[in-house]
């Protein structure tokens, strides 16, 4: 075949290229897909000086407030950007020929974010951990959670996370939350083990 092309020099050796279709020849759907994506600016109701604008800077200081921790930080980090992208959603369905967005959906928005940024602080603050103590500990508070009257050391042995944990690393673990105040000791034992019934510091 490679021969054969070589005699024949006026056959292309790659690709073959089509002529360009003349636009009006082109499908319709082809020639409006440019516009398609052009952008659109889609205003806060009253402008820059306008409630809606306010709210939604408030959301932003929020979220770069400098008593966030690191890890806060990297949770709240997008929550501005995250509420104007809902509450600009929720201005383009309410008026689809005229979207503008207002103080309910700034406020719609953010009520989202917040709830999310929530479920994924305590879901870090309840299985995360950075070493196996911290995650002892962890699973001691959450054995503890919903228990408002306390548990009972002997109880407190079988839960999942502490069922299998060395004894001397349970009772660190027990005795640093207890320092911390993190968690008491209803019974009054001085030290935690057997008789100790403990229930999350309120």
């Amino acid at each position: 075949l490679l021969d054969r092309r070589l005699q024949h020099p006026t056959t292309p050796l790659g690709p073959q290229r089509h002529p360009a279709i003349p636009e009006a020849e082109q499908p319709s759907w082809k020639r409006h897909l440019a516009g398609a994506f052009n952008k659109f600016v889609i205003p806060f109701e009253g402008g820059e000086g306008g409630e809606a604008y306010g709210r939604w800077g408030e959301v932003f200081s929020w979220q770069h407030d400098l008593r966030w921790d690191e890890t806060e930080r990297h949770i709240n980090g997008r929550a501005a950007e995250n509420t104007l992208r809902l509450a600009t959603l929720r201005a383009i369905s309410r008026n689809p020929a005229a979207p503008a967005v207002a103080v309910d959906d700034i406020e719609w928005g953010f009520a989202i974010v917040h709830r999310s940024i929530a479920i994924i602080s305590d879901g870090i603050s309840r299985h995360m951990a950075a070493s196996p103590a911290e995650a002892l500990r962890n699973a001691v508070k959450e054995a503890l959670r919903d228990k408002p009257n306390g548990l009972a050391y002997s109880l407190l042995l079988q839960r999942q996370g502490i069922r299998k944990a060395d004894n001397r690393l349970l009772k660190d673990a027990l005795r640093w939350l207890l320092d911390a105040q993190e968690i008491i000791d209803v019974s009054g034992n001085h030290e935690p083990g057997k008789g100790s019934r403990f229930r999350l510091r309120e």
